[in-house]
């Protein structure tokens, strides 16, 4: 009874929280769109030309920004989203659903990328988190450190990794 409550709660929440109700406006995907434009307009990460790609990307809040500020267009898509969950097609990303552990989703990234290095990798990803305070805090710690293995191969020299640490 306790997880039905509090799943309730975080509906309540989440229904009346007023980001998710701006992104609903504005047609984001997501009320993450808004994290990310805050932090982009403080620190100036995106910028045009550049190649990225989003690690946890669906729905695609993210993805969709990026794709707005590096200007990447259907055709000449500069901006790769990877999830473990489908996300609807968007102009200007290639999406790939996978893990970024898979050898094939490494190659499809890369392949992707025109085989060159990303200028920025991008991760909000979050692990299916089970309420057990450790085991949940094990699970993020693993899945950040996916996502610096994965910039390892997929990341150039001096480029610029973005990840939510919980």
């Amino acid at each position: 009874m306790i997880r039905k409550r509090q799943a309730r709660e975080w509906m309540d929440r989440h229904v009346n929280d007023e980001f998710v109700k701006k992104a609903k406006i504005m047609s984001y995907r997501s009320r993450a769109a808004f994290k990310l434009m805050e932090i982009d307009d403080k620190h100036k990460l995106l910028k045009p030309g550049m190649k990225v790609v989003d690690v946890g990307a669906a729905p695609g809040g993210w993805s969709q920004i990026i794709a707005d500020r590096v200007k990447s267009r259907p055709g000449a898509e500069a901006v790769v989203g990877v999830d473990l969950i489908q996300s609807l097609p968007m102009d200007g990303v290639t999406f790939i659903q996978g893990d970024i552990e898979a050898e094939d989703v490494q190659e499809a990234v890369s392949k992707a990328l025109g085989y060159e290095k990303a200028d920025l990798v991008c991760s909000d990803a979050v692990p299916d988190f089970i309420g057990d305070r450790f085991v949940d805090h094990m699970k993020a710690v693993y899945l950040n450190n996916m996502v610096i293995q994965f910039c390892e191969k997929t990341l150039r020299p001096g480029g610029t990794l973005l990840m939510k640490i919980i």
